[in-house]
């Protein structure tokens, strides 16, 4: 218990620290101690360069606004960087004489800026986004900065705006801008941003083309005795990505990147003490969020009844998670209501009416499924990393194995286990079937296999939100292409890691046998059944995992 408490106010300190306290200390420190930038209006020689994929619909809008800028031309460069264009990105610059075109093979945004700083020779290098716009004294604000000889880096501000023009910035980005100012009054910013930033040639530093300069930049800046500011009167504007989707997959690319140059990017080495907390506080403690919501998550759970402060604490989660996915519903159900056909099948009408219209019980049947998921990866984190250990002891190779299956409405996702069989297991052999004693199955797979260890990653897919805790399980694309359909209402529901089916079997039934129950949970489903298959479950566990030489699966007459 002692070790759950710990754990607890650790984790609740951790998230008031990085999304409210230090906020507030970085703005009270940066009142009594203001590290001034030495500004004054300079005309250095500048190349704005644009790294460019297939931007053909936006690059003569950014190329004429930034002929637009009030800056001397004969001291500005334009150079639109294409990274592999496939469609009429070059042609259309090619067509303003005063833009240098350079052509890349496909290498990422990157190393297109990289090359093209290589084959300029400007004081100063810019970097604006395709899709942004800069006021017309943007440039020559930006470089104001680069009086005070500490300055490598700048960013500006970007604000952004809807589609008729109007201002369209939430409390949250707001806040960040506010943190950002505080930062570089401080002494220097732990992040910029793409579409408004400029380097002073002799500071600009190649990263790994994985990293990207918005958080690489300014920490490598610091690291080399130099400063990277922000100035907030250097505008830029971009109107937000189309939908919550877009931007959700925008922002998970985004945190992959950051957590890799925390990782790997030796970003805590050579700091001030005060940069250190800045970094600490703003980067590593913000980007482990969701980890320290999922500890306090569980630690909450584990102390409900020992105080009222753990009770209310549960209590704020719950409803912090509820808030969260009734607006992803909200906007899936915009996204389904306007058609995607790139992350959907079409399938027939679902002919259960009582359901529509249910997002009020969908989303309680969500935030149920990210607080079991989420205390399940906390509770079985021991277990993982012991499999995980075991699988890697007996052969090297990946510990995860990563499959495409078929969820709701025929949307492809990529399932998570441990993996079991040798390396490439699915091209030998039987292919898919499995059966006991199957030579593919390594000797720590048999052990997981029989415990379902193997299956607890799933519990990623549940967070991410396309599996359910309960559902049927999902099925390979070649087997939901033969469903008929009555059997393609099989996938009206989210795929499950433990399910009606599970309970009654597991895959020791005949494939149209787990294929009927799974009907009869869709049509039937309540909590009380949930409750029922949550209960059973752990009797189940024990039950056959192998499929037979077919995998449980004929392809029907």
């Amino acid at each position: 218990m002692i070790a759950v408490l710990i754990l607890f106010w650790l984790s609740l300190g951790a998230l008031v620290w990085t999304h409210a306290a230090y906020p507030a200390f970085a703005a009270l420190i940066a009142r009594v101690a203001t590290r001034r930038v030495r500004k004054a209006d300079i005309e250095p020689t500048v190349a704005v360069i644009i790294a460019a994929y297939d931007e053909e619909s936006v690059i003569a809008r950014r190329i004429e606004n930034l002929l637009e800028l009030d800056y001397p031309a004969e001291k500005l460069q334009i150079v639109v960087s294409s990274d592999a264009s496939s469609d009429r990105t070059e042609e259309i610059a090619l067509q303003y004489p005063a833009v240098r075109v350079i052509s890349n093979p496909r290498g990422g945004k990157v190393a297109a800026q990289d090359r093209a700083v290589r084959q300029t020779d400007s004081e100063v290098v810019a970097f604006s986004d395709a899709n942004a716009t800069w006021s017309p004294d943007a440039l020559r604000t930006l470089v104001r900065a680069f009086a005070d000889d500490d300055v490598a880096y700048v960013c500006g501000q970007l604000r952004i705006l809807r589609a008729d023009g109007s201002n369209k910035e939430g409390v949250y980005w707001r806040y960040e801008l506010r943190v950002r100012d505080a930062e570089s009054r401080l002494g220097s910013v732990t992040g910029g941003n793409g579409s408004i930033y400029a380097v002073r040639r002799a500071d600009y530093v190649e990263v790994d083309p994985r990293f990207g300069h918005d958080l690489s930049l300014p920490y490598l800046m610091v690291q080399r005795g130099r400063r990277a500011v922000y100035e907030a009167d250097a505008h830029a504007w971009e109107k937000p990505t189309p939908s919550n989707e877009t931007e959700y997959r925008r922002k998970v690319r985004m945190f992959e990147h950051c957590w890799l140059i925390l990782l790997r990017g030796k970003m805590l080495r050579r700091l001030g003490p005060l940069y250190w907390i800045e970094v600490v506080s703003h980067r590593l403690l913000r980007y482990g969020s969701g980890i320290l919501h999922l500890v306090l998550l569980a630690t909450s759970l584990a102390l409900v009844t020992h105080g009222s402060v753990y009770d209310l604490v549960l209590a704020a989660q719950v409803l912090l998670f509820a808030a969260a996915v009734v607006g992803v519903d909200r906007a899936l159900l915009r996204a389904r209501l306007v058609g995607d056909a790139r992350c959907a099948r079409e399938l027939p009408a679902t002919r259960r009416p009582r359901d529509l219209g249910s997002c009020g019980g969908h989303s309680v049947n969500r935030v149920l499924d990210v607080a079991i998921a989420g205390a399940g990866l906390v509770v079985s984190s021991p277990l993982l990393a012991l499999g995980a250990l075991a699988v890697k002891l007996e052969g090297g190779g990946p510990v995860l194995y990563k499959q495409t299956r078929v969820g709701k409405e025929g949307t492809d996702f990529e399932l998570l286990k441990l993996r079991t069989m040798v390396v490439g297991a699915e091209k030998q052999g039987a292919g898919y079937a499995i059966d006991k004693g199957d030579a593919r199955i390594t000797k720590a797979g048999r052990v997981l296999r029989r415990v379902s260890i193997d299956e607890l990653p799933q519990l990623w897919n549940v967070v991410r939100g396309e599996m359910s805790v309960i559902g049927p399980r999902p099925t390979l694309r070649y087997q939901v292409d033969a469903y008929d359909e009555e059997q393609l209402h099989r996938l009206d529901v989210k795929p499950g890691i433990t399910g009606w089916a599970q309970i009654h079997g597991r895959a020791s039934l005949p494939w149209a046998e787990r294929i009927e129950l799974d009907l009869w949970y869709v049509r039937h489903h309540d909590w009380k059944t949930d409750l029922l298959i949550l209960l059973r479950t752990p009797l189940a566990l024990f039950g056959g995992t192998y499929k037979g030489p077919t995998g449980g699966w004929t392809k029907p007459n």
